[in-house]
């Protein structure tokens, strides 16, 4: 599991940081602001998969 989580981690600061990148070249910097919103989605887009497909607790004995 926490190799996963490091992959991860690093997979999505490379595609972050390559967006970001790519707006250096020009004369604005727009592709921070799209390197945030993709954070952003994916973030979302994460949080919803866990409340999805992470299992509910079962009830206490009573």
């Amino acid at each position: 599991m926490s190799t996963f989580h490091e992959f991860g981690a690093s997979f999505g600061a490379a595609v972050v940081s390559s967006v970001a990148a790519a707006s250096l070249v020009g004369t604005t910097l727009d592709g921070f602001t799209e390197a945030y919103a993709l954070a952003a989605i994916a973030a979302a887009a994460g949080a919803r998969a866990a409340l999805v497909l992470t299992p509910g607790r079962a009830p206490a004995p009573a």
